[in-house]
Parts: C-alpha cells; sequence; structure tokens
C-alpha cells in the first residue's frame, strides 16, 4: 500500500508534529494523548479512503446535470494466452438511452474498495464511455472514460456488495452473438 518513501515521510511528518506540539503543550502525557489521537485520525482516514461506490467515483465525470452519455462501448475480452495481452473477442457500440440508462442503473449501487493487487487480474469486459458535456454556455466537450470490469473487479477496485451490475451486459453480449 505504500511505498518507501511515503512511510519516511510519514516518520519525518510525526517527528515535525511531536516537535511543534511539544512546543506548545508541557505536559508530557496530555502530548502523548493529543499525538495519538492525530495518529488514530489519520490512521483512520487513509483506511477510510479505500472505500467508494461507482458513483462517487465517477461523480464528476458521468452523474452531473450538464452530462449526457452518448454511447457505451462493451468490449469482451479472451483471455490471454500465457503471460500475453488480452485479445479482442468481439466489440459492440451502444447509443440507444434507454439501454445506455440501464447500464449505468445497474453499475450505480457497485461499493468498492481499492485493491492496488487487482491491477494485472483478468477482467473480461471493457467499458468505454463517450461523455459530453457543457463547458459553457454553447461549448460542449467530449471525452471517453473507460474501465475493465468482471464480475468481481471494476477497474483497481474489488466489488464488495452483492450486485447485478453486469447484467445489462451479459444480456446484450448473449443477444448478439
Amino acid at each position: 500500500m505504500f511505498n518507501i518513501f511515503s512511510i519516511i515521510l510519514i516518520i519525518a511528518g510525526v517527528i515535525l508534529l511531536t516537535f511543534f506540539l511539544s512546543i506548545m503543550i508541557k505536559n508530557k502525557k496530555i502530548l502523548v494523548v493529543v499525538e495519538a489521537l492525530i495518529i488514530f485520525g489519520l490512521i483512520f482516514s487513509v483506511y477510510q479512503m479505500q472505500y467508494t461506490s461507482f458513483k462517487a467515483l465517477y461523480s464528476e465525470e458521468i452523474f452531473t446535470d450538464s452530462t449526457v452519455v452518448e454511447e457505451v462501448r462493451i468490449t469482451l475480452y479472451k483471455p490471454p494466452k500465457e503471460r500475453g495481452l488480452s485479445e479482442i473477442d468481439r466489440q459492440i457500440t451502444i447509443k440507444d438511452s434507454q439501454v445506455i440508462e440501464d447500464i449505468l442503473n445497474d453499475f450505480s449501487g457497485v461499493e468498492l474498495k481499492k485493491d492496488r493487487d487487482s491491477a494485472g487480474l483478468f477482467k473480461e469486459f471493457g467499458i468505454r464511455l463517450l461523455i459530453t458535456r457543457e463547458a459553457k454556455e454553447d461549448y460542449y466537450l467530449s471525452d471517453y472514460h473507460g474501465f475493465r470490469v468482471n464480475e468481481n473487479y471494476l477497474g483497481t477496485y474489488e466489488i464488495i456488495n452483492e450486485t447485478n451490475h453486469l447484467k445489462t451486459i451479459l444480456s446484450i453480449m448473449e443477444n448478439t452473438k
């Protein structure tokens, strides 16, 4: 989770914090309690930052009043052969707004936990969203946002709740064989 540089930075921060607090707080017992509370708060904050939801993760890109998801490209990948790259089995582009809404609704209930080790795991679906948003009056920007997903992982996050987030995608893929 942390690399050596981050750990050194944290230790240096705690030493500096101790120095500055010791100038202000002369009672050693109170100093230790205050430092313990601050360190506990930091640990709790870092731990809580690992958890999010699909809606929170993509709130600024997808779930705003000024954005429209114009298309969704679903790519089905074949598992890689030995240590190679995944091959594309097939791609489907969806432009029907109701189907796009169904796909986003399937993902909207997904709760996530950061899992850095999941980056190398095979995820059979690639989802690429073409999003257009109004930057200012009569000025629109379009951009792609994508992620890889399977039953248990979305990008570098583990899915921690029971959802049927692939329901619409699996239905589309089954109907287009």
